[in-house]
């Protein structure tokens, strides 16, 4: 039969998905001043030439390093093109597609479902149908089973793939095709062999001709190629001898979504698949295609639900960060007039306000780092002593000039204890919950007398956990707040929070596999912290320290259970 043109379809390689019809000769080669230029390395520039003559369609091999293939021979010089053939040429694999030929010319379809209506089944006589049906609802069952709670598709498709395999062992390959976001497409997604085997993408077994009849028709079917066409197409990579298919949509609501194919070898006249088999498929692919949407749906909801975080996470910081910048555009204007004027004490007065600034601004961009990084953690031994000290060293001065005072009970008296933990973390930790229990005193008394703070540190009685209590005397956290407290972005203090403390916090201590919980009445809160001694290795230990370390925070003071910071 006379071809006008041949359809070239890439289905393996760097053009995977491509489809270029040539209606005169060309030239197939990785450089560009080949026709249809491809990237493929392992090309030549210039690879193969196809061009018609005297009324075929033939292909030459132009002296290629790495050779061509029509099937799974390697050819030299000319040869003819069969419909349906394979073309491997560097990692690139081309099949070959008359479009002027009718598909069903090349097709014998046995039989044919709508998926849609599972229950129109050419069937002769009803009884005939409770066999297939029975088998058809065990499988629905047994897959629903199977792929429940799986919310991946790559997943999905492997348990459907070896499930399909298991069911019907006549089946030589499984394959799954899925529609490209464009819509124009069919991929190969998934494919095995009857052992299980991973394929090669040019080892896929259905023809694209078979595919755009199945894409187009939405029609379950069961084929065969007529035996003209099995004796033209015996050199193919995917075709080879007596093929036979069983091909199924996947379609949800008439909108297609893949397909999945079976291939099995067959004696003539010693089919391997039959209706029942067919009809099998259907039922698989019909609970395939519903989970497969659903999941599709989860991971939109799930899109846009980070989409919507992510708007919210901008406002709630642009405020933040907004507030911030009109004080640092206040100090700056007071700075400028200050040196104007010459004025030490207005200049005095604009670099505190800016160091403020400064400091809300370092604590932001340090919350959000540890709330965006992973849970791992740089763990190390640390005196617990020590980071304890140094956060009160550097919050002292506010609490005082708020009139906050500070209490720390070294319940370990001359010792320090070591832990293993990420210093800069839980430095972190004690830093938002006392600025936090500061912020509720402040509420309460408006910078008077009589707020108190105390930090509690203390080893459980099994001595396996280390104790942690932040007690404060402030307001105390409504009742409406508290299912809220450790959320992010979620804050009781107005335009001057960002929501991030406590929920930074959280995360922190439970990728240390400790809990922080907490108790709050008008009388004021408690934020407990319980973590494990042993993180990593077991350097968890009671240390002597050296005198000068101890008066750092007992200077001063009388020693006692209670050292107080005022």
């Amino acid at each position: 039969m006379k071809h006008t043109e041949v359809m070239l379809h890439f289905i393996a390689g760097p053009s995977a998905g491509k489809s270029i019809s040539v209606k005169e000769s060309t030239t197939i080669g990785r450089a560009l001043e080949s026709n249809i230029p491809v990237a493929d390395r392992r090309m030549s520039r210039t690879h193969v030439k196809i061009f018609s003559k005297d009324e075929l369609w033939w292909i030459e091999d132009l002296k290629s390093s790495n050779g061509t293939w029509l099937g799974t021979e390697r050819i030299t010089g000319t040869h003819e093109l069969k419909n349906l053939q394979h073309i491997r040429i560097g990692s690139s694999v081309l099949e070959v597609d008359f479009p002027d030929d009718d598909p069903r010319s090349n097709l014998r379809i046995l039989h044919s479902i709508d998926p849609l209506h599972l229950r129109n089944l050419s069937m002769a006589e009803d009884e005939m149908m409770y066999p297939s049906e029975h088998r058809r609802l065990a499988a629905i069952y047994g897959l629903t089973d199977l792929i429940k709670g799986v919310q991946d598709e790559n997943e999905l498709f492997s348990l459907v793939t070896r499930y399909l395999i298991q069911s019907m062992p006549q089946a030589e390959k499984c394959c799954i095709y899925l529609l490209k976001d464009n819509g124009e497409y069919l991929t190969p997604a998934e494919g095995i062999d009857s052992e299980y085997q991973h394929l090669e993408y040019s080892e896929y077994p259905v023809s694209r001709k078979i595919l755009n009849y199945v894409s187009m028709k939405l029609r379950a079917i069961l084929c065969v190629y007529n035996m003209q066409e099995i004796k033209d197409a015996t050199q193919s990579v995917v075709m080879g001898r007596n093929q036979q298919f069983l091909v199924a949509p996947l379609i949800h609501e008439r909108e297609l979504l893949g397909v999945v194919c079976l291939s099995s070898s067959f004696v003539v006249n010693e089919l391997s698949f039959t209706e029942g088999d067919l009809q099998f498929l259907t039922g698989v692919v019909f609970t395939t295609a519903s989970h497969l949407f659903s999941v599709r749906l989860n991971q939109r909801t799930v899109e846009s639900e980070r989409l919507a975080a992510l708007g919210t996470t901008a406002a709630s910081l642009s405020h933040y960060i907004k507030n911030i910048l009109t004080g640092v555009d206040g100090c700056l204007y007071l700075m400028r007039m200050g040196i104007d004027e010459e004025d030490s004490n207005l200049m005095n007065d604009a670099w505190n306000v800016l160091s403020r600034n400064h400091k809300r601004l370092t604590g932001l961009m340090l919350d959000l780092l540890n709330l965006a990084k992973e849970s791992s953690l740089n763990i190390q031994p640390h005196s617990l002593t020590e980071i304890i000290v140094e956060v009160v060293d550097l919050l002292q001065q506010g609490f005082e000039n708020r009139g906050i005072k500070l209490k720390v009970s070294d319940q370990i008296r001359f010792k320090s204890l070591v832990v293993d933990l990420d210093s800069m973390a839980i430095h972190r930790v004690f830093l938002n919950l006392l600025n936090n229990a500061a912020d509720a005193i402040v509420g309460k008394y408006k910078g008077e007398e009589g707020g108190m703070i105390e930090l509690r540190v203390d080893l459980s009685q099994s001595e396996q956990l280390l104790e942690i209590d932040v007690i404060d005397n402030g307001e105390g956290i409504p009742e409406e707040m508290k299912s809220r407290v450790f959320e992010v972005f979620y804050t009781g203090k107005g335009d001057e929070g960002t929501g991030l403390g406590l929920a930074v916090s959280k995360k922190i201590i439970e990728s240390h596999k400790g809990n922080i919980s907490f108790s709050s009445d008008p009388n004021g809160t408690i934020f407990s912290i319980r973590l494990p001694l042993h993180q990593r290795n077991n350097n968890t230990r009671l240390i002597d320290l050296p005198e000068d370390f101890l008066s750092q925070l007992n200077e001063g003071k009388d020693r006692g259970d209670t050292k107080t910071f005022d």
